[in-house]
């Protein structure tokens, strides 16, 4: 996927330097913005995470939506921090990481390398903190598993971004879920059930394919 050569580095470079997890904000990334394809996320503004307020005395406003209670949603407009590019606006998700929100410092802190075990251990710390949807963190880590985005959890660079090392490339993504309030903040992202279909049809796909090829002796 190209969103994930786009961000993937950097992003691990800024995970080993901050204590978190790579894999886990590439996921989050990929949820927020559609792999990047929402507007928000794009340039001018490179808001990876929905982020409200503002950076460096940068926002844009956009119309939103806010859960008011038992599902209900209000509509309002809302001012977004924005960016000079990509790599400022994964700096400040990871900075919110670490320093919390509402005066908790730790809010995050069982998302923290140091403070877990296994990457499944942080979305699922996540679920209820970040995101109200109960199934976040199946979310999570069916993409990071999807991409083999724990390869980016290391130093050694192990992954190879052709799309053949991709278990189940996911194309035409589709911001459907309503997520609810994160914080203050409202965000949303892909439904459970519409990544796992994706997931069942490209797998059934390429078993199809390989069954071909057996078939038929190989491509020639």
């Amino acid at each position: 996927m190209a969103f994930i050569r786009e961000v993937g580095d950097e992003t691990r470079k800024i995970g080993l330097e901050k204590d978190l997890y790579a894999s886990v904000m590439i996921a989050q990334a990929i949820l927020e913005s559609g792999s990047g394809q929402s507007l928000l996320s794009q340039a001018p503004y490179y808001n990876l995470f929905g982020i409200k307020g503002s950076y460096e005395g940068n926002s844009v406003t956009f119309k939103t939506q806010e859960d008011v209670g038992h599902g209900n949603l209000s509509d309002y407009e809302a001012a977004f921090r924005q960016y000079g590019n990509i790599t400022d606006s994964l700096k400040d998700y990871a900075e919110l990481l670490k320093e919390g929100i509402g005066g908790n410092q730790f809010f995050y802190k069982g998302a923290w390398k140091s403070e877990t075990i296994t990457y499944k251990e942080a979305t699922n710390y996540l679920t209820g903190r970040y995101a109200t949807d109960r199934n976040y963190d199946e979310k999570l880590n069916a993409l990071i598993e999807a991409y083999q985005l724990t390869s980016y959890d290391n130093e050694a660079v192990g992954f190879s971004t052709t799309e053949k090392n991709m278990i189940y490339p996911i194309t035409e993504p589709v911001i459907s879920s309503t997520f609810g309030l994160r914080g203050n903040e409202f965000h949303r992202g892909w439904t459970l059930r519409h990544l796992l279909d994706r997931l069942f049809k490209l797998v059934f796909q390429e078993l199809l394919f390989a069954l071909s090829i057996s078939l038929h002796g190989g491509i020639m």
